[in-house]
């Protein structure tokens, strides 16, 4: 899933860790989001192995575009959608790297996912780690002892899995495959910082998926049969997950709460590509997930 919103959750949450029950609404939006990303991730994993990388960018930056114009309207009625924004270059131009990026980051993912689930998966904490140090370098944010420590455990995490983990049993390309994966998630949340106060998310997501579907027809050089059934699964699986998130992080869920749900699903499917992709001792999976948690979450609820 690409990570929008991802430097607010970290720099501007207001969210204390409380013992405070989330309502009946939050708790069912916090599940969909648990389960929608982790079911996501698992049918792309399926998808890679019958369609062609770039073909599925161009899926997936498609299938945005196309959404967010059916359901632009309904946005712009329900003041979700700023109409006024469609013009501004800081949005548009964020929000075209940021697909450019996304495509790039598609097409590592699929020549690895079919080979790791694990790796691509444990993409997430890592570039969360580096996001925060980002965070402090350029933009003078205050780092705590808790914060250092979390960047401390997802980096010792992140450099653990490449050693013991599953990627360290994979090849040296597939181990610049996974770093260059946490870079381009890294520049996510650099874009995000600059097109959605720019754009808001609606209209910042919509420019996205273009930048996203440029690339991509760019980077599909030669046709690819694409059958409409794999396009809709492409297309809806990508689109759908990432509105419900936004919406639900903009009106129903607090931020913190959000990308907790994001970060709960790495040792679960840690666990899933252990016991039913056979990756790797499930010991050391769920170490490893429970690593990420570990320090993933100082940095979400400070």
């Amino acid at each position: 899933m690409s990570i929008s919103q991802l430097h607010c959750a970290i720099r501007n949450s207001q969210l204390r860790w409380r013992c405070e029950a989330l309502s009946t609404l939050q708790t069912s939006v916090f599940l969909a989001i648990l389960v929608l990303v982790t079911v996501r991730t698992l049918i792309f994993r399926r998808v890679a192995v019958s369609t062609a990388p770039a073909a599925t960018a161009l899926g997936v930056g498609s299938g945005t575009v196309l959404v967010c114009l059916i359901f632009l309207p309904f946005a712009w009625g329900a003041n979700v959608a700023d109409l006024g924004m469609l013009h501004n270059l800081a949005g548009i131009g964020a929000g075209l790297v940021k697909g450019a990026l996304l495509t790039a980051l598609l097409v590592a993912q699929q020549q690895l996912i079919g080979r790791s689930l694990s790796a691509t998966t444990y993409v997430f904490p890592v570039a969360l780690g580096a996001i925060a140090v980002l965070d402090v370098i350029m933009f003078g944010s205050a780092i705590s002892v808790r914060g250092m420590f979390a960047i401390s455990v997802l980096f010792l995490s992140g450099v653990g899995f490449m050693i013991f983990g599953h990627l360290g049993a994979m090849s040296f390309g597939d181990k610049k495959r996974f770093s260059f994966m946490i870079a381009a998630v890294v520049g996510f949340a650099c874009c995000d910082k600059i097109g959605i106060p720019a754009s808001g998310w609606y209209i910042y997501l919509l420019y996205t998926g273009l930048g996203n579907f440029l690339s991509a027809a760019v980077l599909k050089r030669h046709r690819v049969h694409v059958g409409v059934s794999t396009w809709l699964i492409i297309a809806l699986c990508w689109a759908i997950p990432e509105l419900f998130f936004s919406f639900a992080l903009s009106d129903i869920l607090p931020v913190s709460y959000g990308y907790l749900a994001i970060s709960l699903r790495v040792p679960l499917l840690m666990l899933i590509a252990s016991f039913v992709f056979k990756e790797g001792q499930a010991a050391g999976q769920l170490a490893f997930g429970v690593l990420s948690l570990v320090g993933t979450i100082p940095l979400l609820f400070k």
